[in-house]
């Protein structure tokens, strides 16, 4: 639909040929053709329709140099600060997107956590930074990654996997056992931690 950003019109001096151009610009991928209509001064009109242009969707990409855990090593329970960045293949960063953090349990990734990309700051667009919570579910060296859905104007995309070391919490110890010795000190005893 040409007019879908408002008609543009040029004006020719009375000669026999006439060049003239315009500048659109869409942000919604599609197809799209353009109508110029010629009018003579004398209520003649004359129109002609332009080739079909393609308006593609935008590749993107989350970049593994961008891509964080802060602490990398945490107890169950613990809270990382997660980051990232979202950008398109030529670097810009894209803002107002939802980022999410998926972790691998088995052989399947689970999305545990998410954010949204800065948007308004002109230095960090695209940039994202949320916490996760890695409950009791989560144990051991876990491979997680960014990914990031797509939408109607851009193409989805997914990081490489990084590990996050979650250690088990220590328990008390089992048949804790405390008898008073002689002078100061108390003898205690027990099985040992898991």
């Amino acid at each position: 639909d040409a007019y879908s950003n408002g008609p543009q019109w040029h004006y020719c001096e009375k000669t026999s040929s006439c060049n003239a151009s315009w500048t659109t610009s869409f942000t919604t991928p599609g197809n799209y053709a353009f109508t110029g209509l010629i009018y003579d001064g004398a209520g003649n009109i004359t129109g002609a329709t332009s080739n079909t242009v393609t308006i593609n969707k935008i590749s993107t990409q989350l970049l593994d140099a961008d891509f964080s855990f802060d602490p990398a090593t945490l107890a169950i329970n613990g809270s990382p600060t997660v980051r990232g960045w979202l950008k398109t293949t030529s670097g810009t960063g894209i803002g107002n997107k939802t980022v999410s953090l998926q972790c691998k349990n088995g052989s399947v990734y689970t999305s545990v956590a998410q954010g949204n990309t800065e948007q308004s700051n002109p230095g960090s667009i695209g940039y994202t930074s949320f916490i996760w919570t890695a409950t009791s579910s989560w144990n051991g060296t876990v491979s997680c990654r960014l990914s990031f859905a797509g939408d109607s104007s851009y193409f989805s995309s997914t990081s490489s996997d990084k590990t996050v070391k979650i250690n088990a919490a220590c328990s008390a110890p089992l048949n804790l056992a405390v008898s008073a010795n002689t002078g100061n000190f108390i003898s205690m005893k027990g099985d040992p931690f898991p």
